[in-house]
């Protein structure tokens, strides 16, 4: 099963996965990494570091950030080829959601590509 972790500012990380479980069953293999604005740069890459090895069984692992701009982002890119990992930001429950959904299907290319494209569109703007 490919490994999913969920990176952000403080609860932002955690409250997603509260979010998905509503929405789906309780998943394996998906951590958050809540990070600290105070908190050492060092300290955050390695906790990172440590939930990608917690939920990698070998099959790839997608990172998901709130932002590229933020610093979970740059955390992440950072990463990306230490951990050999795919990373996708702007994380949003759509995309969470339809990633879990499946996530035993699919390669870890294909599952990024699905995960941009469901992401968009649950992005909608509507004009009185």
């Amino acid at each position: 099963m490919i490994g999913l972790v969920v990176i952000g500012y403080d609860i932002l990380p955690e409250a997603m996965l509260v979010a998905l479980q509503c929405i789906t069953e309780k998943q394996e293999q998906i951590v958050a990494v809540p990070l600290a604005p105070n908190e050492d740069a060092d300290d955050q890459r390695q906790a990172i570091m440590n939930a990608i090895d917690h939920v990698n069984s070998g099959e790839g692992v997608l990172v998901f950030t709130d932002s590229t701009a933020s610093s979970a982002g740059h955390l992440s890119l950072s990463i990306i080829n230490l951990a050999e990992v795919d990373v996708i930001s702007g994380v949003n429950l759509p995309m969470l959601s339809k990633v879990v959904e499946k996530r035993n299907s699919l390669s870890v290319e294909e599952l990024a590509e699905l995960a941009r494209d469901e992401g968009r569109k649950a992005i909608t703007w509507r004009i009185p």
